[in-house]
């Protein structure tokens, strides 16, 4: 049975050690020192890349899932930016950030997509193929069949080593959310959460599909 692995990423901002405990389903799983970065949390505070805490989860569940993380007293505010997953699906890293830009775009210039297709596909397109591609009248069954021939549809599935954001199309990623003793109301796709010291957020995180 394969598991995904589920990544919350964030930091302890201030000068003081701190430790977290985080529970899933009512089960620890991570307790222990946090990174420390010796800034205050504003609205210019940096992505991070920073991995909080991680578990795993057989591939197949979905629904929610409980989650817990208390941050201990006398210590720095925790601020969870985002949580991860592998065996998701995310940009095509056969394209860079420009060609996809390009390629995921609807409402592109048909041609313009095709000059990108063209240069990072293998094997190589051949002349029908391109012919196809560039009629905006063909299914689009049949042209993402040939995108996915020579690896270059837009998205894919990140794997087991492939990590993206847990987030979901116009629905929060949290519910039912309780931070620093009070209930507040959950927003549309990711959501940053600033845990004070000796206080807590609790909230049940929705899991998107896994694909293998």
């Amino acid at each position: 049975m394969t598991d995904r692995t589920i990544q919350f990423l964030g930091d302890a901002h201030g000068n003081v050690a701190t430790s977290i405990t985080a529970t899933v389903n009512g089960n620890v799983v991570f307790s222990g020192n946090v990174n420390l970065i010796g800034t205050e949390i504003t609205k210019d505070t940096p992505k991070t890349d920073n991995v909080l805490f991680s578990f795993t989860i057989p591939i197949e569940t979905t629904g929610t899932l409980p989650i817990s993380i208390e941050v201990s007293a006398n210590s720095s505010t925790v601020l969870v930016q985002t949580v991860k997953t592998n065996y998701g699906i995310g940009p095509n890293p056969v394209f860079s950030a420009e060609q996809f830009a390009i390629v995921k775009d609807n409402t592109a210039n048909v041609q313009a997509q095709l000059a990108v297709y063209e240069a990072v596909a293998s094997p190589p397109l051949n002349d029908s193929e391109i012919t196809l591609l560039s009629d905006s009248s063909t299914p689009h069954s049949e042209s993402h069949a040939i995108l996915k021939s020579h690896g270059i549809t837009p998205w894919a599935f990140t794997g087991e080593n492939g990590f993206v954001t847990m987030s979901i199309l116009n629905a929060p990623t949290y519910s039912n959310i309780v931070l620093n003793g009070q209930s507040i109301p959950s927003v549309n796709g990711s959501q940053w959460l600033t845990i004070q010291p000796g206080n807590s957020a609790s909230f049940d995180l929705t899991l998107t599909d896994a694909h293998q």
